[in-house]
């Protein structure tokens, strides 16, 4: 068995956590860079974005044709695919069993395309993070469509031993990492006089006077993050409006990093951890406020829920656990 990943390949990105899965099983996996220029795709030179877009566009379906030819994989699974075409898919499924897990929500203009949409039908089998998009991808014409919850790696989100120099640099009552976004910001507001650090892109949008700006400390993906919660005592999630009852990738991650997690009330998280007990949950700012400020002073009930949200995440949640799903799946085409 030859795995083509294909997708965001950063470290932490879930092409890129996909191959370490299929690595762990054993599975040789190679991994497709299928956005090369998305920097400059995001540049505030309208010419130069749209250069960029249509470069990256062409880079997407052509270079995945030749790498595939290349590489002459099994199976190619791709994460997202908002570049690529009905076109693409035909000729690569000649050869191969090709497979799609969307991070985002494929409804969602501002992360879907014309092109995600017609090539569902496309593909062999459509996996999703939300049971509720499950009818949806149906409608819109998958093949095999299936639920498969995002997880987490053993090697990089662990409990992390950490110096002095580290826990200087990385420590915080609280830690949000994520992208910069409206909503964010409104929810973090009601955090801004805590200890907060905000780690993720395009914070130094906010303007230079904004309470928040101050609490940003920059990017970090991978093993980096992994230290940032280690270092910090409570993690903040919310659960962005296209992702509904379900969850995210921070609801696997930050727990098996050892921290205790603070996220927005939905039905799967609760269903996975129990409410306040293997994670604590708020549906309005002012609880969230209110639970940020009690569990801060509560030293050992966090603590008892770090680790019963650790004790659950590691009950056959790993990204090997989910790529031996897709496997098992494959055997009945």
């Amino acid at each position: 068995m030859n795995v083509l990943l294909v997708g965001e390949t950063t470290p932490g990105q879930l092409a890129w956590l996909c191959a370490r899965g299929f690595q762990q099983l054993g599975v040789a996996a190679s991994l497709f860079d299928a956005y090369p220029f998305e920097k400059q795709r995001q540049s505030r030179f309208p010419p130069f974005a749209i250069a960029a877009d249509k470069l990256q566009r062409a880079w997407a379906n052509n270079g995945l044709l030749y790498t595939a030819s290349r590489l002459k994989p099994d199976l190619i699974l791709i994460s997202k695919g908002e570049e690529i075409t009905p076109a693409t898919l035909t000729r690569l499924k000649q050869k191969a069993k090709i497979v799609n897990w969307n991070p985002d929500n494929p409804l969602n203009t501002l992360n879907s395309t014309p092109d995600l949409i017609k090539a569902i039908p496309f593909y062999d089998h459509c996996y999703i993070w939300g049971k509720f998009l499950l009818p949806e991808l149906e409608r819109l014409g998958a093949r095999r469509a299936s639920y498969l919850p995002f997880g987490y790696d053993p090697d990089l989100h662990q409990p992390r031993a950490l110096n002095d120099d580290e826990i200087k640099k990385l420590s915080s009552d609280f830690v949000f990492a994520g992208t910069h976004e409206p909503q964010r910001v409104e929810a973090l507001n009601h955090l801004a006089n805590f200890d907060l650090a905000i780690w993720g892109n395009h914070w130094n949008r906010l303007p230079h006077d904004h309470p928040l700006r101050k609490h940003w400390r920059g990017a970090a993906h991978g093993d980096e993050l992994s230290h940032v919660y280690s270092a910090s005592r409570i993690a903040l999630n919310f659960i962005r409006e296209q992702n509904g009852s379900a969850h995210n990738m921070r609801t696997f991650e930050a727990p098996a990093c050892g921290i205790m997690l603070l996220t927005t009330r939905t039905e799967e998280q609760t269903a996975l951890f129990g409410e306040d007990e293997g994670a604590v949950f708020f549906s309005s700012h002012d609880e969230l406020r209110d639970k940020a400020r009690y569990y801060l002073a509560h030293e050992e009930q966090r603590r008892q829920i770090a680790k019963r949200g650790r004790e659950k995440i590691l009950q056959g949640h790993t990204y090997a656990d989910r790529m031996k799903q897709i496997l098992l799946d494959l055997e009945g085409f």
